[in-house]
């Protein structure tokens, strides 16, 4: 009796281990159902409810815990005034200087080139301004804005139109001057939420004398501006330009200080190059003068102003 149980055993175990060869389809269809201990996909519809139900409300106590920091968070910043200001912020209280237009080529930087002869070229310094200057062109939608002076200061939440009739041989409809011998770029300041300048009312130690004689022809009121002004980087680039024409000659006071307001769009001054020399690579620095700008020349560690490198190669006329 005994050893017809023990070969009962033996008998079950050996079809337990017996392997039941199937096809690949068969092999895969069991895979998604097996009928013998009705699994779906390895788990059983209970196990799968299980999971699911775990998942479920895993991921909605993560999206309450989330939820939850992100509204702490935004209650405690606003979206319209930055939380750390100047000082205390990564900006800081010293605003850089950009100019318009730039190439859109990395490697080249503040790097403008074109020849007088080769209409293309020319066009495509034209296109960037215009693209620059599209939204100082195109009227301003709302109504929070109004034409500025320094009698007439923005009150609440209005800001300055910018006039683009004030820059002369520099505006859009002479083409910035790159259709003659004296282009023209322009310039603009970073802008650093509540920053207002401490204008020079009289002239300052170290500035061209053409900006002395401007400011001391202004009235007082007239001179609460950040100055600009312009020259070769060497002695030898200086030789090759005859002079600069700034339209108008500073950055006016009642621009600032920035609220970060509807429709705000920085003040520019277009700075025309007066007769470059051909052929030639010129390096040209401007500079921002106020008594709260920090100023220091070089490419690495420069504050304060802007250098840039020119080049217009030679031709006898104007291209019509």
């Amino acid at each position: 009796m005994a050893e017809e149980k023990q070969k009962e055993s033996e008998n079950r175990e050996f079809e337990f281990h017996k392997h039941v060869e199937r096809s690949a389809w068969e092999s895969f269809t069991r895979a998604l159902h097996n009928p013998d201990t009705g699994q779906y996909l390895g788990r059983t519809p209970k196990s799968w409810a299980q999971i699911l139900f775990f998942y479920l409300i895993f991921y909605i106590v993560l999206s309450a815990l989330f939820a939850g920091c992100m509204f702490v968070f935004y209650t405690t910043i606003d979206c319209k005034i930055p939380k750390r200001q100047q000082t205390d912020g990564l900006i800081g209280d010293n605003p850089g200087m950009a100019i318009r237009p730039v190439s859109n080529i990395e490697v080249e930087g503040n790097f403008i080139y074109f020849n007088g002869k080769n209409e293309s070229q020319a066009n495509t310094w034209i296109k960037r301004l215009n693209e620059f200057m599209e939204p100082y062109i195109a009227p301003v939608p709302g109504n929070n804005s109004i034409h500025c002076s320094f009698y007439r200061r923005p009150i609440g939440n209005e800001i300055c139109k910018v006039d683009v009739n004030i820059f002369g041989d520099c505006s859009p409809k002479d083409l910035y001057g790159y259709r003659s011998a004296s282009p023209c770029i322009y310039l603009k300041l970073n802008k650093i939420y509540g920053w207002e300048p401490v204008t020079y009312l009289l002239p300052a130690e170290g500035m061209p004398n053409d900006l002395k004689e401007r400011i001391i022809s202004l009235p007082q009121l007239n001179r609460t501006q950040v100055w600009v002004s312009c020259n070769g980087l060497t002695a030898q680039d200086k030789d090759f330009i005859q002079g600069f024409e700034y339209f108008p000659r500073g950055f006016p006071s009642y621009f600032f200080p920035y609220k970060n307001g509807d429709n705000y769009l920085s003040p520019l001054v277009a700075v025309k190059i007066i007769y470059p020399k051909a052929n030639v690579l010129i390096g040209i620095e401007c500079r921002a003068w106020a008594k709260n700008i920090r100023y220091h020349g070089g490419t690495l560690d420069r504050v304060g102003s802007i250098q840039f490198y020119f080049q217009r190669d030679y031709f006898n006329v104007p291209i019509q």
